[in-house]
C-alpha cells in the first residue's frame, strides 16, 4: 500500500476511529521496541559444570554381550 493510498483512507475516516489508528500505531510501535531480543552465548560459561569421570570410556560391567 502507498503513502498516498493510505493518507487518502486515513483522511476519509471518522475522529474517532483516527484515535483508534492512531493508538493502535504506538501500540505497534510500543511492541516492535519491546521484543526480546536472544541472548548471546558465552563460550566456556558451562566450564566445571559438567564432571566426567576418568573411567568414562571403561566397558559397562553387565553389557559384554552387547559389544
Amino acid at each position: 500500500m502507498n503513502d498516498l493510498l493510505f493518507y487518502s483512507r486515513l483522511n476519509n475516516l471518522s475522529p474517532e476511529l483516527k484515535q483508534e489508528v492512531l493508538d493502535f500505531i504506538e501500540f505497534l510501535n510500543f511492541r516492535s521496541e519491546n521484543k526480546k531480543k536472544p541472548k548471546t552465548r558465552k563460550f566456556g560459561a558451562a566450564k566445571g559444570f559438567f564432571l566426567v569421570s576418568d573411567n568414562f570410556d571403561a566397558p559397562i560391567e553387565g553389557f559384554e554381550d552387547y559389544q
